[in-house]
């Protein structure tokens, strides 16, 4: 086997040995890259090491909904053009903010890969593992060093690895827009009827109404004026403007 060698002159097979025995300090926020391989870094060291992909949704609704079912095809595809045959999949549902230990299909996948002297593969780094915090903002989202700790002493001696890069912030997007087209959606806001200059010429014609409606009740012009700016639906208008619309309008 031909090793590929960084700068360094260190080969990637004995990065990932490193990476399987050497403990990490506490208390710290995580490159994600310094702990989980991309799967092609991976394979460019072991051609043909066979793979435990975790393939994880967090709700039964998602299942239902066959969102793991779109995620391991996507999986499959990116691995296949990879030239990876070995696979075995594993069907993860439950949040990844819990121990790692707790969670049994993925302590299944580690032993798979203990077994077979491989590694376990996910399609997105957040698929694998999350703070035990997280809460959907991008703040509580940043890995901290001892909870990859907790995920190397639960796999002594078995690298993990991303087909997306790991430290790659565009991954979110990715799984965004994945959704999006899987669903037939767009993205973006909802068009509406009215959005674009129609909509400024009917509020337009809704506050001349309202104005010309005032007027022949015996506001004044500055009654009018000062009615209207006060009102938070409406933008400010002077009286000269009022006078103007009602003298249009022959009131």
């Amino acid at each position: 086997m031909n090793a590929v060698f960084s700068k360094r002159g260190t080969s990637l097979a004995e990065k990932i040995r490193r990476h399987a025995d050497q403990p990490l300090p506490y208390n710290d926020v995580a490159r994600p890259n310094q702990h989980v391989w991309s799967v092609e870094e991976l394979l460019q060291a072991r051609p043909g090491i066979p793979l435990a992909l975790d393939i994880r949704v967090s709700s039964n609704q998602q299942t239902r909904r066959g969102n793991h079912l779109d995620a391991e095809l996507e999986a499959l595809d990116l691995l296949d053009s990879l030239g990876v045959s070995d696979v075995r999949i594993f069907h993860e549902e439950g949040k990844a903010t819990i121990p790692v230990r707790e969670r049994p299909v993925l302590m299944a996948a580690i032993q798979y890969a203990q077994r077979r002297n491989g590694a376990v593969v996910a399609v997105y780094l957040d698929r694998l593992i999350r703070p035990k915090g997280f809460d959907g903002s991008s703040w509580s989202n940043r890995l901290t060093l001892d909870r990859m700790q907790e995920l190397k002493d639960a796999a002594p001696g078995v690298p993990f690895a991303t087909i997306y890069p790991p430290n790659d912030q565009r991954a979110r997007g990715y799984q965004t827009v994945r959704g999006q087209q899987a669903k037939g959606k767009l993205g973006g806001r909802p068009k509406t009827e009215t959005q674009g200059p129609g909509k400024f010429v009917r509020r337009k014609a809704a506050l001349v109404e309202l104005i010309v409606e005032l007027r022949r009740q015996g506001l004044s012009y500055r009654k009018i004026a000062k009615h209207i700016s006060q009102t938070q639906h409406w933008p400010r208008v002077s009286f000269s403007q009022v006078g103007i619309w009602c003298t249009e309008n022959g009131v």
